[in-house]
């Protein structure tokens, strides 16, 4: 299934989408573009064969230069990761138990 991130790269090889990509935006950068721009870009991907929701688009273009969302920062590798705390306990045979954290 084809992503916005793929929409997007194909606009970037595209001449012609990209040209109508950059007359959407209207001078403005991509993250500050609103709903209306949106909107019309979500037209252009329908077009190309592309489908995204109003969602998407302000998660995914509010990421582009250099500033990423939580969701895009969730779909890096590596980007979120859980370590648990374990205590770990050495047990003598014969002897006296002592916790340890080694």
């Amino acid at each position: 299934m084809a992503t916005i991130h793929d929409f997007y790269m194909k606009v970037l090889q595209d001449e012609e989408a990209k040209q109508e990509f950059t007359r959407i935006l209207g001078g403005k950068k991509i993250e500050d573009i609103g709903d209306t721009e949106l909107l019309a870009l979500g037209k252009l991907a329908e077009r190309m064969g592309f489908h995204f929701t109003l969602e998407e688009g302000r998660s995914y273009f509010s990421a582009k230069e250099g500033k990423l969302s939580e969701d895009a920062l969730d779909s890096v590798a590596g980007g979120k990761k859980k370590y648990l705390d374990i205590e770990v306990v050495r047990c003598e045979v014969g002897g006296d138990s002592q916790p340890s954290n080694k």
